[in-house]
């Protein structure tokens, strides 16, 4: 990911519907009110998968996934495995499993995007406690 534009302390981290917030903070002289947000990556598209081998099409998968959930679209998921090797098209998971070609999946790819600046907070905060609910972010 691309660093965040302020290095700072005491800040508060949310990850919510696949964007981590950074919110507030300390940067050493000043108390921060801004928040920032990256987006959390995933892949989507269609494969195929015979035992615990998933070849997908048009996409590229890398040895980072290994770890990773593999979420079929019945809502079922399995677990990237890092061994044998994961290549551009094929990995394998700890399911075994027959699905014909054409079949979605999603699968967290492990990358952050690129931080961007968000509505500022009406005042400065530090070392809060915040969680996701409902639609919100709250501190």
């Amino acid at each position: 990911s691309s660093a965040i534009t302020v290095a700072r302390a005491g800040h508060t981290v949310i990850a919510y519907a696949n964007n981590l917030y950074v919110l507030g903070g300390f940067d050493g002289t000043n108390y921060l009110n801004d928040t920032q947000f990256a987006s959390l990556s995933y892949k989507t598209g269609t494969f195929q998968q015979s035992g615990t081998s998933v070849t997908g099409s048009g996409t590229s998968w890398s040895t980072a996934m290994a770890g990773a959930t593999f979420q079929y679209s019945d809502g079922t998921s399995a677990i990237v495995q890092a061994s044998p090797a994961i290549t551009g098209t094929t990995l394998s998971v700890n399911v075994s499993r027959t699905i014909v070609a054409g079949a979605t999946y999603v699968i967290l790819d492990g990358s952050v995007g690129s931080w961007m600046p968000s509505t500022a907070m009406p005042s400065p905060i530090r070392d809060a406690e915040g969680f996701a609910a409902n639609g919100y972010l709250y501190l």
